[in-house]
């Protein structure tokens, strides 16, 4: 019975996935010139895509407050990824990126499972069933991840409009 119901939890997993996905694709053909029109665009399309996995989550019976920590290292891990990503591109272009996703992975899983395992034990001491199974903890680190590149990509461009006239002083 175990390997039915991990079997039906990852084709949850990636179904999710594969719509986020396919979203994405699609829209990279058919967006507006402007770079903060597009970042903007993108941006407000991952934050919608997240609810994605929370949906599924609620079809499954999964409580928001059950896959808290695992949204909050998502997002954490995800947004300093991609500030970084876009900090390092500023510099040393598409490599630039490479580099700056690297390290700022590296460092956002160390603070963010940091704050994951304070937020796991603060709902334990309030009673609150957060047990991880390969399903909860994958829809809500997705969830986390789409949120947290949706909210960096949409603040990236009046923050990077900002640093390019210092960059170039």
């Amino acid at each position: 019975m175990g390997h039915l119901r991990l079997a039906k939890d990852a084709l949850t997993t990636g179904t999710a996935i594969t719509i986020a996905v396919a979203v994405v694709l699609l829209l990279f053909q058919y967006g507006p010139e402007d770079l903060a029109a597009r970042a903007r665009m993108y941006g407000f399309i991952l934050l919608c895509l997240g609810l994605i996995p929370l949906g599924l989550a609620k079809l499954r019976r999964i409580k928001v407050k059950q896959i808290a920590a695992d949204m909050v290292f998502g997002a954490l891990d995800t947004s300093l990824m991609v500030a970084f990503a876009i900090l390092f591109g500023l510099f040393g272009g598409p490599i630039g990126i490479v580099v700056g996703a690297g390290l700022g992975d590296a460092l956002a899983e160390a603070i963010a499972a940091f704050f994951e395992g304070s937020i796991a034990e603060k709902l334990r001491a309030y009673g609150i069933d957060e047990s991880r199974t390969a399903l909860r903890t994958s829809l809500g680190k997705m969830a986390g991840c789409l949120f947290g590149a949706g909210a960096c990509i949409l603040l990236a461009p009046p923050i990077v409009a900002g640093l390019l006239p210092v960059l170039k002083a």
